[in-house]
């Protein structure tokens, strides 16, 4: 007699043992897709999630950014009151330019590149504020601190307006709006441009006068280097 095996499924026996082989095999399948998930990766904090925190986060920087360029254009065009009756005694109308990104942000959320460049604005803006301290601002040459605190002002504008590109492009934010009449990038652009042709047209000054006697007073007078360097003594020529 031949044994037929779905006639013995079709007995009560057969039926019990049938869905203890289903239920037993589907519990493995579970398992086993349980761990592919956890080592693919699939089982973690949904992307959408990190998405929008990461958005968010971008558009406080901007917002902290483009205060920095609003102070750093009030710098750049700010030009100091001297005092009449003393023109070492001088004032500016702007105070230097301050930055406050988030406090306790998690950058990993950011492009690693994108979210070091950030952070270092404040140190660049912190770099330019103790170089300009350093000088001595004293006339009539006022250590060019006057063409330094423009042309200083002017580059960290431009980076911190290229910072806002960058993250305004990566993560679908709106630009900052500007009055029509208001032109940072072309502010800034023209700061850097009149400072280098100040230095250049100075160095062409100072080679000139130093390769032919001339009767022109330099631009700048004798420089800070030049007082304070020793000079050789005076020779009677009658020893």
């Amino acid at each position: 007699m031949r044994f037929d095996l779905w006639q013995f499924f079709e007995t009560t026996q057969g039926s019990i043992i049938l869905g203890a082989l289903i239920g037993a095999g589907g519990i493995t399948i579970g398992q086993l897709l349980l761990k592919s998930s956890a080592l693919t990766g699939f089982v973690r904090q949904p992307r959408p999630a990190r998405t929008n925190e990461a958005r968010a986060l971008a558009m406080r920087v901007v917002l902290a950014l483009d205060d920095l360029v609003g102070g750093c254009h009030s710098a750049a065009i700010d030009a100091p009151e001297f005092n009449p009756a003393d023109l070492g005694d001088f004032v500016l109308h702007t105070d230097n330019p301050t930055l406050v990104l988030p406090r306790d942000a998690d950058w990993s959320l950011l492009t690693p590149d994108l979210a070091e460049d950030i952070q270092w604005m404040p140190n660049r803006l912190r770099n330019i504020i103790d170089a300009l301290e350093s000088l001595d601002v004293s006339p009539p040459e006022f250590d060019d601190f006057f063409l330094h605190r423009q042309a200083d002002y002017s580059r960290l504008g431009l980076k911190a307006m290229d910072l806002i590109d960058r993250i305004c492009l990566e993560y679908g934010i709106e630009q900052p709006e500007r009055m029509a009449y208001y032109h940072p990038r072309e502010t800034f652009e023209e700061g850097v441009a009149l400072a280098a042709d100040f230095s250049d047209r100075r160095r062409r000054s100072q080679r000139n006068a130093s390769g032919s006697a001339s009767n022109v007073t330099p631009l700048f007078g004798v420089s800070s280097r030049e007082e304070r360097a020793p000079k050789p003594p005076e020779i009677d020529p009658g020893i």
